[in-house]
C-alpha cells in the first residue's frame, strides 16, 4: 500500500546569537502538519522543531531511506537559511555555528544525496527560509547540476519561497508570508484554480507565489518541476467533495452558467475576467455609469458582468477574508443595500449599492444550505454565495417578490432540475439565485421580478460569441456561477 509521508522541521531558537530568534516556523511546522493531514491524507513522520543537526540529518536520512517506489515524500523546512560563496545553500539549525556551516549546517548537497538514494519516485521539497532559491537548479551547471539531477524519480517539485539572492520574509501575522500562502491555497480550496477536485503542486506555488509578490514584491517565490508527465496532487479542495487522492476526476465539466433574461432595465453590459478582483476597472467603468450587477470566481479567474440602467445612484464594494458584518451594518445605516455577494481567492466580496427597492436586509452566515432558516424568516433571499465552507445569504424586505422556492441539488442540468425550473417558470417564476458550493447547486426562483424572459446557457469560456449575440437580441445576464455541468 503506497503512502503519502511528510517530515517537517523548523527553527525558531539558535545557540549561536549571530542568528536572530524566529516566531514563525513553531506555527509553520504544526499548521502546515495539520493541513497536510486533514485534506491531503499526508501521514506525519515527524516534526522536528529546535532539534540539532545530528538530530535532523539522521531524520532525514531515514525518511528516505524508509520511503517505498510508490510512496509520495514531503520534506518541509521553515527557518534561517544561508548561502556560501560557492552558492551552496545551507539550513541553519539549532546548533548551527555561523563561522562553521559545512560541519555544522545542514547543506543542500545532503538532502539532494537521501532524495536520491530513495526508492521513493515521487518527492516534493518545500523551503520558507532566505536564499531558498539556490536549491533550485535553475542556476546551476556542471557537476552542481547533476547533483540536482541524481534525486529525480518519475515526479519530483521543490518550491522554494524567495530567489537564490533574497530573503524570506516571516510578515507579522501567525505564518511566514509563503508558508501562510500555502496554508491558506489548501484550507480554503482557492488554489485548486481548475477546480477538479483536487490541488496540484503547481497550482498551490502559483497561489503561493502570487500571494507573496502581492503583498512584498521583494520576495520571489521559485519552482522546479520534473514530472514526466505524472501530476502531483498535495491535498484535495475543502470547498468539492472527491473520492481520495489516488485517481484523477474529470474536470471538463466544469463551466460558466449564465442566467439570461427578458424584461430588465439595463441598456447594455460589459464582461470582465481577470485573476485578481478589478477594482480599477470598476472603477474606470463607474464613471460611465456601469454597476456591478452580477460576478462569480471560478477557474482561478474572477468574471464581472458590468451593466448600464441599473438604476443605482452610488455603488462600493468590501474585498475581505471574514464575512464584513459590522461593514455591511454601518452601509445598511447609509441607505446602501447588499445587491451581490460572491466569494473566491479566499476573499468574501460583498457589493453594496444604493438607489435599490429594499427597505431592510440582513446577512447570514450558514454552514449548511439554510432552508429551513429561510423559512422561518421575514424577507427573501436577494443575495446568495457560497464560500470557506460556509453559505452566505442577504434577507429583503421590498424586493417585489410575491413567492419564492428553491432547489439544492448534486447534478445540474438534470431531468428533475428541468421539471423544477420548467414548473415554476410556467407558474411566474424565474431563477434570481444560482450558486455552486459545497457539492451542490442551489437555485432559487421568485415571483415578482418582472422578468419577461429567461434561459440559461453553460459556456466554457467568458465572454464568447454566443454571449454577444444574446445581448444583441435583447437578452441581459442576470445570475452567473461555475461548476460541474
Amino acid at each position: 500500500m503506497t503512502k503519502r509521508l511528510v517530515l517537517l522541521i523548523g527553527n525558531t531558537q539558535f545557540d549561536d546569537k549571530n542568528f536572530t530568534e524566529l516566531v514563525t516556523p513553531k506555527n509553520d511546522i504544526e499548521d502546515f502538519a495539520m493541513v497536510l493531514e486533514r485534506y491531503g491524507d499526508f501521514e506525519i513522520v515527524d516534526k522536528l522543531l529546535n532539534a540539532s543537526i545530528q538530530t535532523v540529518k539522521m531524520a532525514i536520512e531515514d525518511f528516505y531511506k524508509k520511503a517505498q517506489r510508490g510512496d509520495l515524500t514531503l520534506l518541509y523546512y521553515s527557518g534561517h537559511g544561508q548561502k556560501v560563496r560557492s552558492d551552496q545553500l545551507f539550513l541553519i539549525v539549532k546548533d548551527t555555528i555561523s563561522d562553521r556551516l559545512l560541519s555544522t549546517g545542514l547543506p543542500e548537497a545532503f538532502v539532494q544525496e537521501a532524495m536520491g538514494v530513495s526508492f521513493s519516485q515521487h518527492k516534493i521539497v518545500i523551503l520558507d527560509c532566505c536564499f531558498s532559491g539556490a536549491f533550485i537548479k535553475g542556476h546551476k551547471s556542471g557537476a552542481e547540476q547533476l547533483a540536482f539531477e541524481k534525486l529525480k524519480g518519475e515526479a519530483t517539485a521543490v518550491l522554494a519561497s524567495s530567489s537564490r539572492t533574497q530573503h524570506s520574509f516571516e510578515e507579522t501575522g501567525r505564518h511566514s508570508l509563503f508558508t501562510h500562502y500555502l496554508i491558506d491555497g489548501i484550507r480554503t480550496g482557492e488554489a485548486d484554480e481548475d477546480l477538479n477536485g483536487w490541488i496540484s503542486v503547481e497550482e498551490l506555488f502559483e497561489y503561493a507565489a502570487k500571494g507573496v509578490k502581492n503583498t512584498r514584491p521583494d520576495q520571489t517565490p521559485m519552482m522546479e518541476m520534473n514530472t514526466r508527465n505524472t501530476k502531483l496532487y498535495i491535498a484535495r479542495n475543502t470547498q468539492k467533495p472527491t473520492q481520495g487522492l489516488s485517481t484523477r476526476p474529470d474536470a471538463k465539466s466544469n463551466q460558466w452558467v449564465a442566467v439570461f433574461s427578458k424584461g430588465t432595465p439595463y441598456l447594455d453590459q460589459i464582461c470582465h475576467t481577470s485573476r485578481l478582483f478589478p477594482e480599477d476597472v470598476i472603477k474606470t467603468k463607474s464613471e460611465e455609469g456601469y454597476c456591478i450587477t452580477s460576478l462569480a470566481y471560478g477557474a482561478g479567474k474572477w468574471v464581472v458582468i458590468l451593466s448600464r440602467g441599473h438604476g443605482y445612484s452610488d455603488q462600493l464594494w468590501y474585498l475581505r477574508r471574514n464575512f464584513p458584518y459590522i461593514d455591511i451594518n454601518r452601509r445598511l445605516e447609509q441607505g446602501y443595500r447588499v445587491t451581490n455577494l460572491a466569494h473566491g481567492r479566499g476573499r468574501w466580496v460583498v457589493i453594496l449599492s444604493k438607489g435599490s427597492d429594499y427597505s431592510d436586509q440582513s446577512c447570514h452566515l450558514r454552514k449548511s444550505f439554510p432552508s429551513s432558516y429561510i423559512k422561518r424568516k421575514d424577507g427573501r433571499v436577494t443575495s446568495l454565495a457560497y464560500g470557506g465552507g460556509r453559505w452566505a445569504f442577504v434577507l429583503s424586505k421590498g424586493s417585489g417578490y410575491v413567492g419564492q422556492w428553491w432547489w439544492a441539488t448534486s447534478q445540474f442540468p438534470s431531468e428533475s432540475t428541468d421539471e423544477f425550473i420548467e414548473e415554476t417558470w410556467q407558474s411566474g417564476y424565474r431563477i434570481t439565485n444560482l450558486v455552486y458550493g459545497d457539492g451542490k447547486w442551489a437555485i432559487m426562483t421568485s415571483k415578482g421580478c418582472h422578468y419577461q424572459e429567461q434561459s440559461w446557457y453553460a459556456m466554457r469560456t467568458l465572454p464568447n460569441d454566443a454571449m454577444r449575440r444574446l445581448w444583441d437580441e435583447g437578452w441581459h445576464i442576470t445570475q452567473l456561477s461555475f461548476g460541474p455541468v
